[in-house]
């Protein structure tokens, strides 16, 4: 019967349903791996580990990648018998059992895990994914209010240069980097990334499910086009797979859209911020993906080396149009409200028509911020 059963799996299938229960499993690893090192913890303390879990698993895409990451999940020799239990449930088979929450917490419970603190932990994930969809309610609020929307400045729209892409692969680990010398400037980053973020979630929201999930599989293979690979961006790959699940409600909907858009919220080495879709009803898709780079600026914003380099890779081809831009939010004086959102695409091709100018020793880049979009 098995095997039968097997056979009616095309390749396609047995990929989204080994896909299927990596996610579900993924997710009942974390919540052990949360017991055995959070328990009774505080909330802050749970939502780090949370975190420092989720770089951990990554985006696995069948049961058999778990395995590997047990021992550094649930650690130490009286936990042995539940790394053992669970390896051998973790197996690519077909059709496969998906995880029973009250299997596992038993499991737990025989394990010496505290299964009764399940709800607090769980509880606490649910308030984070409450405060990032709260967030995007009220933003997207605020954006529909005040008529601000990504917009490329008529005088910065740049031709499709005739050039070939170049190769090369980029390695991207998961991590942030914690910048508090400069705090204020940080937060006022952090708002403008939000707010990007926003924009983003919202024009995916926008769109019908077979849409929305044409542009995620756009974004993916943009990535894979220029060749990102690592763990963080096998993250985004998981990402994608949990935000293109049919008949989500709304509110998981748009968490999992915003932890796969924001891509700097855990790795700072992709070289941009934030993953975009623009909507261009010339194109087969209705849109094309982009790079966002968010800057909180007014015409003037600093470019490291490492987002200018990110940017000549991913500038436009003979074939393709430009896959990276600058976002820049310029906000109400006094306010964290945007003004107005100007979108640079290509940076490298703008700095070489004059468009933008460029400080190579400073790293500071200028543009004339157009009138007509104050508000």
């Amino acid at each position: 019967m098995d095997q039968r059963v097997r056979e009616l799996y095309d390749d396609e299938a047995r990929a989204a349903r080994l896909a299927d229960l990596a996610e579900k499993w993924a997710h009942e690893i974390k919540l052990l791996s949360l017991l055995a090192r959070a328990s009774g913890a505080s909330a802050s303390v749970i939502r780090d580990e949370a975190r420092q879990i989720d770089e951990v698993l990554g985006g696995p895409r069948s049961p058999s990648e778990l395995p590997p990451v047990l021992g550094e999940l649930l650690p130490g020799e009286q936990l042995k018998a539940l790394r053992e239990d669970l390896e051998s449930k973790l197996v690519d088979d077909l059709p496969g059992d998906p995880p029973d929450r009250a299997a596992v917490l038993a499991l737990a419970e025989r394990h010496g895990l505290s299964g009764a603190a399940a709800e607090q932990v769980l509880t606490t994930l649910r308030r984070e994914q409450s405060k990032r969809v709260a967030v995007f309610t009220h933003q997207n609020r605020t954006l529909i209010d005040s008529g601000v929307h990504v917009t490329t400045p008529a005088a910065l729209t740049p031709p499709p240069p005739p050039r070939r892409p170049q190769g090369g692969r980029k390695f991207v680990a998961p991590g942030t980097v914690s910048v508090e010398v400069e705090r204020r400037k940080k937060q006022i980053g952090d708002e403008a990334e939000s707010w990007a973020v926003t924009a983003m979630t919202k024009t995916l929201l926008d769109l019908d499910y077979s849409a929305r999930c044409q542009a995620i599989a756009a974004l993916e293979s943009m990535l894979d086009t220029y060749g990102f690979t690592g763990t963080a961006t096998e993250r985004v790959h998981g990402f994608a797979r949990a935000a293109t699940k049919a008949d989500l409600d709304q509110e998981t909907l748009i968490d999992r859209l915003t932890e796969l858009l924001h891509v700097s919220a855990f790795a700072d080495g992709f070289g941009f911020d934030v993953l975009g879709w623009l909507i261009d009803p010339a194109e087969a898709d209705g849109g094309y993906p982009i790079a966002l780079e968010v800057k909180a600026a007014a015409g003037s914003f600093f470019f490291s080396i490492g987002e200018w380099a990110c940017a000549e890779r991913m500038r436009a081809t003979e074939t393709a149009r430009a896959a990276y831009a600058v976002l820049a939010v310029r906000r109400h004086p006094g306010t964290a409200v945007p003004a107005a959102m100007d979108l640079l695409i290509d940076p490298v091709q703008l700095c070489e028509d004059g468009k933008i100018d460029r400080d190579v020793d400073t790293y500071r880049m200028r543009y004339t911020v157009p009138t007509t979009s104050l508000q």
